[in-house]
């Protein structure tokens, strides 16, 4: 089951995760937050992890999220709604919303929950409608 309160979402349903180097400050269902943001990251899985609900977590809460924008993994399956991948990382899309289905107030397409992520620091850096986009391992991560 996925731990993010109706609250934290964005108004579009997007899920707004946080990459930045910070430990939780609260914890719902083993989901890590800071200032209200959902700790998410895409970095490489780890044999230390932890699995709550079906979902992979770091030891300190962080969730696992594979980018999906592109598609799916193969092997992915469906767990409350959302795709996950075959190791428990849920997959996630950065693109702009189009054709979505709310799932517990979230924007899906084809299960592929729609995100933004902060805190990170990335290779390339564009700008779209004054938001400042970078990319780090194949995520667009939002800075504002």
């Amino acid at each position: 089951m996925l731990n993010i309160p109706i609250a934290t979402l964005a108004s579009t349903g997007t899920i707004p995760f946080t990459a930045a180097a910070v430990t939780a400050d609260s914890y719902i269902g083993g989901q890590g937050f800071n200032a209200s943001l959902p700790l998410g990251t895409t970095d490489v899985v780890a044999a230390t992890d932890v699995w709550i609900g079906g979902l992979r977590y770091t030891q300190a809460g962080v969730l696992r999220l594979y980018d999906a924008t592109l598609g799916a993994p193969a092997g992915a399956v469906t767990l409350g709604g959302f795709l996950v991948s075959s190791d428990g990382q849920l997959c996630v899309r950065t693109d702009a919303i189009a054709n979505a289905v709310f799932v517990q107030g979230i924007a899906t397409n084809g299960g592929i929950a729609y995100a933004t992520i902060s805190g990170g620091t990335g290779n390339t850096i564009t700008t779209e409608g004054g938001v400042v986009i970078t990319t780090e391992g194949g995520l667009n991560l939002l800075q504002g």
